[in-house]
């Protein structure tokens, strides 16, 4: 008999999928008398999944909640040296590598999520550490707000409140450096009977959060937390996939887009993109598009541009040696076209 049973996970949805083949797996062992064998998953994520913080968080989900397995490993199919998408081009870290620091980072106890029971949108993944001083969330893979409920905290320790913080690890393109995750929500939260909620706001489907939750001397019996608000310093991201488009224009996925999405065949006079940007200020703002232009002819692309529907030089668009969404993608990329200074 084999050690270790091993297959891949790779097609678009087979995370929420993995507890019922592993369950099939059992069925077979049964019927043959066989007791339940180690599963090792080595290579695990679609193409334009790979790397994307609230996607791949449904795999760590459901990869610790079924206990036959023993290993998985990321799949490798993009370029090497970049631990499997979670490095940028120039080997920083970027959006996905902080989703897995946070897991490295766990130690303790795995605790079971509700959202393991859904296996919807919303995917996620907790533990205590084996003090019972800190429980920390990751989670992510839906938009809008979310309350994170944290139930069973020792008592000994969280007596009347939390000490609570949110962070978020944005996903801007595989080739975008995050230099360190952002923190969204602090404070702290009310604890009765060990359980304590903490809502988050304007989640984005395609970024990993991390929930730390740790005792406080707090006494007070309502939430006081702050919520990070934006600076005008700013940058204003808009994603063309929630945008207005116009034309042919329609929307893919890519997990080298940010936001993990991208809009493509924006071909012809009538095709287009319309970005609405809300400054918190007036001023002088540099304008940046990220594109690709894997054209077989390797010419320059361009584009129209108008702002306030006043005519601007064209956006030119050099050659990239290939789409966004090319696979295996050795050499294709989304880059940056600067549009320069505008008020």
């Amino acid at each position: 008999m084999p050690d270790v049973i091993c297959w891949h996970e790779l097609e678009d949805g087979t995370a929420a999928s993995f507890p019922d083949h592993v369950k099939q797996l059992d069925a077979i062992e049964d019927s043959l008398g066989i007791q339940h064998l180690p599963v090792s998953i080595n290579e695990y994520s679609a193409p334009q999944q790979t790397g994307v913080p609230g996607l791949m968080v449904h795999y760590i989900q459901n990869f610790e909640n079924v206990s036959e397995l023993d290993s998985s490993c990321i799949a490798f199919w993009y370029n090497y040296g970049r631990m499997d998408n979670l490095l940028t081009d120039q080997q920083k870290p970027n959006g996905g590598y902080w989703l897995y620091k946070w897991y490295g980072d766990m130690s303790g106890q795995i605790d079971k999520t509700s959202t393991f029971d859904t296996n919807g949108d919303l995917a996620s993944v907790a533990n205590t550490t084996s003090d019972k001083g800190q429980t920390s969330v990751i989670f992510g893979g839906t938009t809008g707000d979310a309350t994170v409920n944290i139930n069973n905290l020792d008592t000994s320790k969280f007596a009347k409140s939390a000490t609570v913080q949110v962070k978020e690890t944005p996903w801007n393109g595989v080739d975008t450096a995050v230099t360190n995750p952002k923190t969204i929500v602090t404070g702290t939260v009310p604890v009765k009977n060990g359980s304590a909620s903490v809502p988050v706001k304007d989640l984005k489907a395609a970024n990993g959060y991390q929930l730390v939750v740790t005792p406080s001397d707090s006494s007070s019996t309502t939430s006081q937390l702050q919520y990070t608000q934006p600076q005008a310093s700013d940058p204003i991201r808009v994603e063309a996939e929630n945008s207005t488009l116009s034309g042919t224009a329609k929307v893919y996925q890519g997990s080298y887009a940010s936001g993990d999405k991208f809009v493509g065949t924006i071909d012809s006079d009538q095709s287009g993109v319309t970005f609405k940007a809300n400054a918190l200020s007036a001023g002088q703002y540099q304008l940046e598009i990220g594109y690709a232009n894997g054209n077989k002819d390797k010419q320059n692309a361009s584009d129209k541009v108008t702002l306030n529907n006043a005519p601007l030089k064209d956006a030119v668009f050099p050659y990239t040696t290939g789409w966004t969404n090319a696979v295996p993608n050795v050499m294709a990329r989304e880059r940056c076209f600067n549009m320069g200074m505008f008020h």
